[in-house]
């Protein structure tokens, strides 16, 4: 076996062995619960599952301690409220292919904490939702691990998504402004971070390996990427399509196995890469034109890219000139 297979072999135990370590995260689960459903302000009970809180920010509603087994429906699903509250320490599983473990719908001031979702068809999901707050998460075998829809301004941090199809997945034009950090996507089937058409976001410290792809952004721009590790991927370390005006700084993409470490499609113009860690030249094909240029600084593997793309505009330039005389 090649050495970088070998490393790979490896490398897929410990994944297996954070698998299994993922079951035993949350701890003190207190008793079972059946599903919840909780549609405004006032519907914060202790039928609900709140065991405490007033909603205010001093003193959110509290549901925790959970065990959730549920089938043909959403484990917990909140929306169209604004007052503060938090999840923690809850198991939510087998929602199947259909139901999310929890989803948060129109929702602001919220807090995910330390909870366990495990083979739903989304672990945990903010749509139309805004400054809530998802910290030391596992999302295992679901279709989504984490999933935001026309959510802005959220703190993802500390969360773990392993083996789903898709890791972490911002979704749509609307989903701006959020913080991405230091959140660990290993060995899922697809990518480990996946950006359609968002904007404005910060992917900061996370590590993604084993994936497909660890970061992906198709369609996406002004979102900055910076000391992530993206190493081990069975196809690209970052890869963006038809992305552009994004900043790559101190991403470390070495070892991913059948393709280069950074892409970027003709299609992705007016990026800057700068300091970032790789093993190889990553490949850059640009439209020949000027203004689409992607800036690329200080690292020596990145400049046959750089010299390959200003040779192909000046012969193009040279070209144009010949034929307009």
């Amino acid at each position: 076996m090649k050495s970088k297979e070998m490393t790979f072999a490896i490398g897929l135990v410990l994944v297996m062995a954070i698998i299994t370590a993922s079951n035993n995260f949350v701890f003190a689960l207190q008793s079972n619960h059946t599903t919840i459903l909780i549609t405004n302000n006032s519907a914060f009970t202790s039928v609900s599952g709140v065991t405490s809180g007033s909603g205010t920010a001093l003193n959110p509603y509290i549901i925790e301690n959970l065990s959730i087994d549920a089938s043909g429906a959403n484990g917990i699903q909140i929306q169209n409220t604004t007052v503060y509250f938090i999840i923690r320490n809850c198991l939510v599983e087998n929602e199947g292919t259909n139901f999310y473990g929890i989803y948060l719908d129109n929702t602001t001031n919220g807090e995910i904490m330390n909870n366990v979702c495990n083979n739903n068809h989304i672990g945990i999901i903010l749509s139309n939702s805004s400054y809530e707050n998802l910290t030391n998460n596992v999302c295992k075998n679901n279709y989504l691990g984490i999933y935001l829809e026309s959510s802005s301004y959220n703190n993802l941090s500390s969360d773990i998504c392993v083996s789903n199809s898709y890791g972490i997945s911002l979704e749509d034009n609307v989903s701006n402004n959020n913080i991405i950090y230091h959140n660990t996507c290993l060995n899922n089937d697809v990518d480990g971070i996946f950006l359609n058409s968002p904007s404005y976001n910060n992917l900061i410290n996370n590590t993604c390996k084993y994936n497909k792809n660890g970061i992906y952004l198709l369609s996406s721009l002004h979102n900055n990427m910076t000391a992530n590790i993206c190493s081990y991927n069975y196809l690209y370390g970052i890869k963006l399509d038809n992305s552009s005006y994004n900043t790559l700084f101190k991403n470390t993409c070495n070892n991913n196995l059948y393709e280069n470490n950074i892409q970027l499609d003709q299609f992705s113009i007016d990026n800057v890469l700068s300091n970032n860690n790789t093993t190889m030249p990553q490949t850059i094909v640009s439209t020949p034109t000027p203004i689409a240029f992607n800036l690329i600084f200080t690292s020596l593997v990145f400049l046959p890219s750089l010299v390959l793309i200003v040779l192909v505009s000046n012969k193009l330039s040279k070209r144009n000139k010949k034929e307009n005389q």
